[in-house]
């Protein structure tokens, strides 16, 4: 989300501890809200399917702005509530994808592990459940888990059990292999469980799709999100809007010392940005004393 201002009640480095930041309102509020109180939209025999793909090909789109080649950033904590919503004109929305509280660049440090307790437990992928290496298709994982819990009524939602997800019964794992075949994912969003679209066959087909190529238990098997804002359902969407500009510069910021160098590297973000808005603030200034 676009940062409209960065604010500090802090005058020195020495007594740098609060940062506020102003964000954009996101009028929808979270994913999880929207669907909730607009499942009539969503249910809309019309346009009900194309707003569906829309949020999740802008979702997929975020995801593959972060795993970039130059930046290689996985965010480790998607789920519906880390995911805004802007109304932007008569049935038209926009998606970001926020709180990067738990982003982690890769690879990481030599000798620096990954910790394992990430991800909100029902949108967790396999790989984190059994404590094995995890990479950029966990967040591949959890938007196909964001995709499965849109489509299904929220009234008829059941929040999985929090300790099954924490528990490291090996057991666990192969009871996922066994209730997320193709078959299964295919019997358990039949085109009659769906909402009645226009061309719910042929949708039901795209969802199905990316249910099954994003929920493998297999990360290598997983269609990377650069994939997957590629398909374009029937022609039906304009696909410039989930296209990105990469990034040109490798990012990689690094600190030794969290409570210092990390604190010195934020407080001189703040000043610069500060500073931009400054610079701004009078050049607007004096084009309004030109005309005037």
């Amino acid at each position: 989300m676009n940062i409209l201002d960065a604010y500090t009640p802090d005058t020195t480095f020495q007594s740098f501890q609060n940062i506020y930041l102003v964000f954009e309102l996101m009028d929808q509020r979270d994913l999880r809200h929207f669907h909730f109180h607009n499942w009539n939209k969503i249910c809309h025999h019309q346009n009900g399917a194309p707003l569906i793909a829309d949020i999740m090909l802008q979702l997929f789109s975020a995801i593959a702005y972060l795993h970039q080649p130059k930046l290689r950033l996985i965010h480790r904590d998607i789920k519906p509530d880390n995911i805004f919503i802007k109304q932007a004109g008569e049935g038209d929305c926009i998606v970001k994808l926020g709180d990067l509280g738990h982003a982690r660049q890769i690879p990481p440090k030599e000798g620096q592990p990954m910790t394992m307790n990430i991800t909100t437990c029902q949108y967790r992928a396999p790989e984190v459940m059994k404590n094995e290496l995890y990479s950029m298709p966990i967040d591949i994982w959890s938007a196909g888990c964001v995709l499965a819990e849109i489509l299904v009524p929220p009234n008829l939602q059941k929040p999985l059990d929090n300790a099954l997800f924490n528990s490291d019964d090996p057991k666990i794992v192969s009871q996922m292999h066994c209730q997320l075949t193709a078959q299964t994912i295919t019997t358990k969003f039949t085109n009659n469980r769906l909402p009645q679209w226009k061309n719910v066959e042929k949708w039901g087909e795209y969802f199905r799709y990316i249910l099954e190529n994003t929920l493998k238990l297999d990360p290598s098997e997983r269609l990377k999100a650069a994939k997957i804002i590629e398909l374009n359902p029937f022609e039906m969407l304009d696909m410039e809007k989930y296209k990105f500009q990469p990034v040109t510069d490798v990012y990689e910021e690094k600190a030794e010392n969290f409570r210092v160098d990390w604190r010195m590297k934020i407080y001189d973000k703040l000043k610069d940005f500060n500073q931009k808005r400054m610079e701004e603030i009078q050049r607007r200034q004096n084009e309004n004393n030109l005309q005037n």
